[in-house]
C-alpha cells in the first residue's frame, strides 16, 4: 500500500511540473564565479534563457534568439544585462508556432575574468 502510495505521489509531481521543459542546460565551475549554470528553458508556451553563477559578477549579459526552425524567420532576438548580480534571465516569447523552434542563446559572467558560454536546442 505505501509503494502505491508513494508511486502515486511521484506521478502526480511529475505531471504538476509537466509543462517544465529544461531543453539545454549545462554547468561548469569557474574559479571567479562558482558554479556557472546556463539554460535555454520551455515551460508550457514562454521560452526563455538564463545565466546563474554563485558568485556575483560585476555584470551578467543573457541573450536569445529564437527562429521559426521550418522558414528561418526571427521570432524573438532579445537581451538582458544585470550588475552586481547572481542572476539573469531573458526571452519570454510565446510559443504559437505549429512549427518546430530553433533557440540560440549566448551567457556571459564579466567581471575581472570574462566567461562566455553558449547554447542551442530546438523545440
Amino acid at each position: 500500500m505505501r509503494k502505491k502510495i508513494v508511486a502515486f505521489g511521484l506521478v502526480l509531481a511529475l505531471g504538476l511540473v509537466g509543462n517544465v521543459n529544461v531543453a539545454s542546460a549545462k554547468s561548469i565551475n569557474t574559479d571567479a564565479y562558482g558554479k556557472f549554470t546556463y539554460s535555454i528553458t520551455k515551460s508550457g508556451k514562454e521560452i526563455s534563457a538564463m545565466t546563474k553563477v554563485e558568485k556575483k559578477a560585476d555584470k551578467l549579459v543573457t541573450k536569445l534568439t529564437v527562429q521559426d526552425n521550418k522558414i528561418g524567420k526571427t521570432l524573438l532576438n532579445v537581451s538582458n544585462a544585470t550588475k552586481n548580480s547572481k542572476k539573469c534571465i531573458t526571452g519570454r516569447i510565446i510559443n504559437d508556432s505549429p512549427n518546430t523552434l530553433a533557440a540560440f542563446s549566448a551567457h556571459e559572467a564579466r567581471g575581472k575574468v570574462t566567461v562566455v558560454k553558449y547554447c542551442s536546442t530546438t523545440f
